[in-house]
């Protein structure tokens, strides 16, 4: 006796979707980008600074002074006043924190002394003194400035995302050193801008969001 066969529903096939990407995999690839160009930006400045006290003091380090030299550096001591770049030698170096578009870094800058027992004034090319904030990003404060763009949606999105520098850093800029980027006094409407959380107290522009 023949028994009836009956097949297996249809089923629709389902359309093939695409596996979305890990965010935890962009975070750390991101994470590897920004350490990768933070170490090259270190690098790169400290070398730099390097090669300008080279050029101050007329020797390479671990070279002798020379006594007969009478040559007078760009720089002068604080306590006796000379400038001869013989009285002068490298005397270890100090941590400076700088923020950049690339990343935010930390160097080591040479310290120069003097035979005295003074330190060396000496204000070197890559910034001004007590400077934080680079010459990019300077450059792109004014130009947000003048053009009265959302901090929100530009330059917070662009460098101090909650993952950036200085969350990484953990120490908030100072407001004299961000109104100098400017030529600005600090502004009274930061809350008018937006929801800025704890960058609400560094940005001095005014006028602008």
């Amino acid at each position: 006796m023949m028994q009836n066969i009956t097949s297996a529903p249809h089923k629709d096939k389902q359309p093939h979707r695409p596996a979305l990407p890990s965010r935890e995999r962009q975070q750390s690839i991101k994470q590897q980008v920004v350490e990768t160009v933070r170490a090259a930006l270190t690098q790169v400045l400290e070398q730099a600074l390097r090669a300008e006290v080279v050029t101050l003091l007329g020797r390479v380090k671990s070279q002798r002074r020379d006594l007969a030299d009478v040559v007078a550096a760009k720089a002068t001591c604080n306590r006796c006043h000379r400038s001869l770049r013989r009285n002068f030698y490298r005397d270890g170096s100090y941590p400076r924190s700088l923020l950049t578009g690339p990343a935010y870094v930390r160097i080591r800058v040479p310290r120069l002394s003097c035979t005295c027992g003074g330190t060396v004034d000496h204000q070197f090319t890559l910034f001004a003194p007590y400077q934080r904030v680079w010459f990019d990003l300077q450059a792109r404060a004014r130009q947000l400035a003048g053009l009265c763009v959302s901090l929100r949606d530009s330059l917070l999105r662009r460098v101090f995302d909650s993952r950036g520098a200085l969350a990484e850093n953990g120490q908030p800029l100072a407001a004299r050193s961000t109104a100098s980027s400017t030529r600005q006094p600090s502004w009274p409407r930061l809350s008018a801008v937006g929801h800025l959380g704890r960058y609400r107290r560094w940005w001095p522009w005014t006028g602008c969001g």
